[in-house]
């Protein structure tokens, strides 16, 4: 039920391991991660009804630059759906002075009963310094998901602080298929494990009131 949900989303980390791939070997890093924040915000909207989000995943990361990995978090749509499972596999690396990021996620909610709630997502990103281009296309969806020619396109910017404090501007735009257009942007000021992020939403249909979620993450 991304339709008009929310959510905020964790990095990984990971342990070095040697892995034989054919005749070559690689080095793999697994990374995993744990996360509780006062809301889980997905482009604008909120997946927990306000309220507070523990989540935790994990990452297999190869030296080649293929990657695989899990995420899970609580959330609260009014129903029966009481947890979000996410699958992500891609490849990412740089070209000159450029990097770049291509993959599929799938979002999946096991226990949302009669309702249905999956999709799945391609995406591409590039990055170039401190700046990031991300796009993502519906290719799969369920009966109570988005349909088809769902895009969204998101730009990111992050900067150092003063302090080791740093600062990530965002600013998406969703173009739904048979539903409203709605954009989101989010300042988000960090530091070590916690951030502070303010995320507002435009959408006829979604609640746009400024929202404030403080969050503590690490990795292991």
């Amino acid at each position: 039920m991304k339709s008009h949900m929310t959510l905020c989303k964790t990095i990984l980390c990971i342990a070095p391991t040697l892995v034989g791939l054919g005749s070559v070997a690689h080095a793999v890093e697994i990374e995993g991660n744990a996360a509780v924040a006062s809301n889980y915000m997905w482009r604008g909207m909120t997946q927990t009804d306000d309220k507070a989000a523990v989540s935790g995943g994990l990452d297999i990361t190869s030296e080649s630059g293929l990657y695989a990995g899990t995420w899970v978090s609580n959330i609260d749509f009014g129903d029966a759906a009481s947890y979000e499972m996410d699958l992500y596999a891609g490849f990412a690396g740089e070209a000159g002075a450029l990097s770049y990021d291509i993959g599929y996620i799938a979002y999946m909610y096991p226990d949302a009963g009669a309702a249905d709630y999956d999709f799945g997502e391609a995406y591409v990103s590039i990055g170039l310094g401190a700046a990031s281009l991300t796009y993502s296309y519906q290719i799969s969806d369920s009966a109570d998901s988005y349909a088809n020619d769902t895009n969204y396109l998101s730009a990111d910017y992050e900067m150092g602080l003063p302090d080791d404090f740093s600062a990530t501007f965002h600013y998406g735009y969703y173009d739904i298929e048979d539903a409203d257009e709605q954009t989101d942007y989010s300042l988000t000021l960090s530091k070590a494990d916690f951030s502070l992020a303010f995320i507002g939403t435009e959408d006829v249909t979604a609640d746009d009131d400024m929202k404030v979620v403080l969050s503590y993450s690490m990795s292991f």
